[in-house]
């Protein structure tokens, strides 16, 4: 293995995953340092990705960190890895780590992580980092301080099959125990919504539907949260629909709406379209995530550990809301 110690880099980044998403940040790392020096592991069954100009292959998690002094690490295994290895990177060293969502398949595994450690670790919640977001969330700031908004649709439909670039059932979108499922999967949503309205103090879970054959996941749900300022949120998510469509649909109580359109990059409010430039969110969020290394206090548009923690504890009641087919409290009630 080359140590990097021909040339000066400008920094030295660990990427553990062989998918997809990793060569999303791959791209990402080298369009923000010209002079980087990448190692890629692969987190399950010794996959590496194919030939990419200043990358390098390493062997296992254990020999590269003994080996290479690292300055962050990306972990672009599936969820039910993330907390072993998250755990492998910090007993080691105590470097900043950028994991993709959801931090975990099961809440329980992240009992034993200390509160220093947890300040390390951001989450990939990358939606955050949309020009469109940003501008929805700066024009909800209008409605913030009475209480005006009094409802928001929340809509994901799309189909895994077309997006996932390889054999849908191989991936971890079709995968119990990789922790795959629409809810995991799509939890975007979820971290948007609880980082624009806040924490919910009841869940009701109307309907989880598991319709693509030969799998052991939800496919589909339909879900509310419910306020104690009688805002109501309605979570619509399916991906094995027809149809493309992301959207979060605002309704005010003086017969206000906003629309924010993902797919189309723009905004409705009362009927006005609003296009928004766009830009590739995974740059965005490591130039967000290289900034809060070097010290940078401005990162409220990364998603922390306790954040990410209260996603997947969300994710949980849903099923459970359906499971015990009634309302549960979850906040405050």
């Amino acid at each position: 293995m080359d140590d990097g110690t021909s040339e000066v880099f400008a920094a030295s980044c660990l990427i553990i995953g062989n998918g997809s998403i990793a060569k999303k940040h791959i791209r990402a790392c080298q369009a923000h340092h010209e002079n980087i020096q990448i190692y890629q592991v692969p987190s399950r069954d010794r996959v590496y990705l194919e030939e990419i100009p200043g990358l390098t292959r390493g062997g296992t998690i254990d020999s590269v960190l003994g080996k290479i002094k690292f300055d962050f690490a990306i972990v672009c295994s599936p969820a039910s890895h993330h907390a072993h290895h998250l755990k492998l990177i910090l007993d080691k060293n105590k470097i900043p780590i950028l994991v993709e969502k959801p931090l975990s398949d099961l809440a329980k595994k992240l009992a034993n992580f200390f509160e220093t450690d947890k300040e390390l670790v951001k989450v990939a919640y990358c939606l955050r980092h949309l020009p469109v977001v940003s501008a929805f969330k700066d024009h909800l700031k209008k409605y913030s301080s009475d209480n005006k908004i009094r409802n928001v649709y929340v809509h994901c439909l799309s189909n895994a099959k077309i997006w996932r670039d390889e054999s849908f059932l191989n991936t971890v979108s079709a995968k119990r125990e990789l922790g795959g499922g629409v809810l995991r999967e799509l939890s975007h949503e979820i971290d948007l919504v609880t980082w624009l309205f806040g924490i919910p103090e009841a869940i009701e879970t109307h309907y989880i539907k598991y319709l693509i054959p030969e799998t052991d996941v939800e496919s589909a749900t339909r879900f509310s949260f419910y306020y104690g300022h009688s805002l109501t949120v309605e979570f619509n998510l399916d991906f094995g629909a027809m149809r493309e469509v992301r959207e979060v649909r605002v309704e005010t109580n003086d017969a206000s709406s906003v629309v924010m359109d993902i797919n189309e990059h723009q905004l409705e409010i009362d009927g006005e379209i609003y296009p928004v430039v766009d830009k590739d969110m995974y740059a965005t969020q490591l130039e967000v995530f290289i900034e809060m290394t070097k010290g940078q206090n401005n990162y409220d548009s990364l998603c922390s550990f306790h954040h990410a923690e209260i996603v997947l504890s969300l994710v949980e009641k849903v099923e459970k809301s359906y499971q015990e087919g009634q309302r549960i409290c979850y906040a405050g009630c």
